[in-house]
């Protein structure tokens, strides 16, 4: 078992990075992180079934947030991740 640590977004040239951490083998995402080597903030936000969460990056700075359990992903029938019932949203800029 190890941490995999998933790009969701990308801004200003991989100045900005939004991540996603999960586990390679029971697929449960435990950490949301920005790395932000930029002047403005970058936000990532889960939600799933009217729950939802968001972190905010200030500028030039990283964060880290543990995720609540039940974020998980599944694999479909061709061996590939999906999300089913959880959308991931970033944004960067003011």
């Amino acid at each position: 078992m190890a941490d995999v640590v998933f790009t969701v977004a990308s801004f200003v040239n991989d100045q900005c990075l939004v991540q996603i951490v999960y586990d390679d083998v029971t697929l449960v995402l435990s950490r949301a992180q920005v790395v932000n080597n930029t002047d403005k903030p970058a936000t990532i936000t889960l939600s799933r079934a009217g729950a939802s969460r968001s972190y905010t990056c200030p500028a030039n700075s990283t964060i880290g947030r543990n995720l609540p359990s039940g974020f998980r992903f599944e694999r479909d029938v061709d061996g590939e991740l999906t999300m089913p019932d959880l959308n991931i949203g970033a944004s960067w800029g003011p």
